[in-house]
Order: structure tokens, then sequence, then C-alpha cells
């Protein structure tokens, strides 16, 4: 047993991407695993673990647009986690683009409306496409942080 023990607990990070690049490389060292149980993986970095990348969905040209005037930021991504930032954010080439309360809601906005799209593309059934709108709505009550 050589004195070893098991400790969990959730982590919760604010701070500056510099400051999250030292947290990243300390953790690469560590005899530590990482989970975000809300979230299922998917083999490649989807925003928000949706079936499609953003930059598929909304294409560069709209991207470049939302992320004009915004912070961007480069983080050290942490070996076999692909995600975990709750800021609202989005990912543009090899940066990250910070987003105001106005442009999240445009991106949300941007990606509700072609998802939708999609939907009634693929489904001829007026309740299949709309139950999943719907959906969208589902609790308005602001999540746990």
């Amino acid at each position: 047993m050589e004195g070893k023990f098991t400790w969990k607990a959730e982590i919760k990070f604010v701070g500056t991407a510099d400051e999250f690049n030292k947290l990243a490389d300390a953790i690469e060292r560590l005899p530590v695993d990482i989970t975000i149980p809300e979230w299922r993986w998917r083999p490649h970095h989807y925003a928000g673990c949706m079936p499609i990348p953003i930059n598929v969905l909304l294409g560069e040209n709209r991207l470049k647009k939302l992320a004009e005037g915004m912070p961007k930021l480069k983080i050290k991504f942490i070996k076999d986690i692909y995600g975990g930032m709750r800021t609202a954010h989005f990912h543009l080439g090899d940066q990250i683009v910070l987003l105001d309360r106005e442009r999240f809601k445009t991106l949300a906005a941007d990606v509700a409306h072609e998802l939708a799209e999609k939907r009634v593309e693929s489904v001829e059934d007026y309740i299949g496409v709309m139950g999943r709108i719907g959906n969208i709505m589902g609790d308005p009550s602001p999540q746990p942080s």
C-alpha cells in the first residue's frame, strides 16, 4: 500500500491564460485523471460538444466577424482533456475567442438557427422537428457553475 491514497474534488479555475497554462503543466506532471462528468466525449473537439464543428456549421467568415474586437488567447490543452472552459467562447484556428454577453447571444442564436434548418432538411415529420427545437427552451433556470 505504501501510504498511497485517493483524493477527489472538483477544480474550478478562474484566471488568465498564462496562469491556466501553468496549472495545465502541473497537472500533466502529476498522477491525475480528470473528467468532466456532464459531458460525453467525442473523438474531436466540438463547441459545447455539438455534433458539428462550429467552423463547419457557421463558417470561418461568420466566426471572424463575431471575433472582431473580442479578447483572444491561447491555452495549453491538457493531454486527453478536450474542454471544460465555462466562459463563453469559441475556437478560431489556434486561438480561443472570449465572448461578451451580446456576442454570446448572437453565437447561440446563429447555432440554433443553423441546427434548426439542418433538422428541417433531414426530418419530414413536424413533431420530430418542432419537439427537438422546443427542447432548446428546456428548463430556463440557471444551471450551477
